[in-house]
């Protein structure tokens, strides 16, 4: 039997969109929350304001399809499946937004925020199925913030300053001392008509690449796992020989400035509990 030649994402957008949708409703297969999640995101009770019925993979079914599911997109899908026990690690190094030059302090905490983010929220196997279902890739183009200072309502640049501020008197009856937390507080001296001593300047980033800095994430992790898959899937399926995605791994970065050691990592987690990189 001559097989048929395709690249991972096709073969994931033809087990998704054309062959998956054949399984009925009503399987006992028990689908992980990331696969669901990769059409939940797209088609929600809130959008349709209807309950969706989901299929035994996590994608609506075609009622009008003729026959099952072609036996290559079921090994498709337990491979997807496998990537929702994964987990994801972020080196240290890791740097989304590093084409746009220096962010200062306030770009070092938009990428320590899409690395949390990456870690905790981040589902290879919902960024699969739900670019399979869509086509395309995860956003990765994005304009160079400007590094501006925070003004009042008048356009005059801001001053601030750090003090105490007590939130509870305690009781030195009891021997309990009062409580203060660290408060950020107008630091202009309106008697002196200047900033105090200790005041500071708030810098922001416009626009904000917070959400530029999350999907490139994304687009790290999706990547990741297109390579998996297609280490998994490669001379397994019976009627397609596999072929891996040619998107490059940072599209944002020239290619001779691209560290492939300082890139998110897709973990399994092993019997014995032991994170090992597939």
């Amino acid at each position: 039997m001559t097989k048929r030649t395709m690249d991972i994402e096709a073969v994931l957008r033809w087990a998704y969109r054309d062959e998956l949708p054949k399984a009925v409703l009503g399987d006992d297969r028990q689908v992980p929350d990331g696969v669901r999640s990769g059409w939940a995101g797209i088609s929600s009770y809130a959008q349709l304001l209807t309950l969706i019925d989901y299929n035994a993979y996590g994608v609506l079914p075609d009622l009008a399809a003729v026959g099952e599911p072609h036996p290559d997109a079921l090994r498709v899908a337990d491979a997807v499946e496998a990537l929702a026990s994964c987990s994801v690690a972020i080196p240290d190094g890791w740097s989304p937004l590093a084409d746009m030059g220096d962010l200062g302090a306030e770009g070092a905490r938009v990428v320590e925020i899409a690395a949390l983010w990456a870690q905790a929220r981040a589902s290879a196997s919902a960024l699969v199925v739900t670019r399979a279902i869509l086509g395309g890739e995860p956003c990765w183009q994005g304009d160079v913030p400007e590094r501006k200072v925070r003004c009042g309502v008048t356009g005059r640049p801001q001053w601030f300053r750090k003090t105490l501020v007590q939130i509870s008197e305690g009781d030195a009856r009891l021997g309990i001392q009062p409580e203060y937390v660290e408060a950020i507080v107008d630091g202009y001296d309106h008697k002196r008509k200047g900033p105090h001593p200790d005041a500071f300047r708030e810098f922001f980033l416009d626009p904000d690449p917070q959400p530029l800095a999350i999907s490139r994430a994304e687009y790290e992790i999706w990547h990741a796992a297109l390579r998996l898959l297609f280490d998994s899937l490669v001379g397994t399926l019976g009627s397609i020989e596999v072929t891996p995605s040619r998107r490059p791994l940072r599209p944002w970065e020239p290619s001779s400035t691209r560290d492939a050691t300082a890139r998110p990592q897709i973990f399994s987690v092993d019997s014995v509990g032991v994170h090992a990189p597939l």
